[in-house]
């Protein structure tokens, strides 16, 4: 599902990460460093400060997990299909950061 930027700017998008999951495995901080690349200033400290939550929580964090974190803070999009919950949604085009 693709979030609206919380200012009313209209200047401001939501940060968009268009990706094939199925070639990320094994490489997931390849995924954040990408994700992490479309964020800046406070969004970006956020964005650190819960996946370095995630990883350091110590009760077995998922590919999952870290998928939803990602989503969070931007509209992550697999266009493998292979994570149907990330898949394109349809409507009005917005320009994709491919990786």
């Amino acid at each position: 599902m693709e979030r609206q930027p919380e200012s009313n700017d209209p200047e401001r998008t939501w940060p968009k990460l268009e990706v094939d999951l199925t070639t990320w495995n094994g490489h997931w901080f390849n995924l954040v460093c990408a994700a992490q690349d479309r964020l800046e200033g406070e969004k970006l400290k956020a964005f650190n400060r819960e996946v370095g939550e995630l990883l350091w929580r110590g009760d077995g964090a998922t590919v999952n997990d870290l998928l939803a974190t990602i989503n969070a803070h931007m509209d992550l999009v697999d266009t493998s299909g292979a994570f149907s919950e990330y898949a394109p949604q349809p409507g009005p085009e917005m320009p994709s950061q491919d990786v």
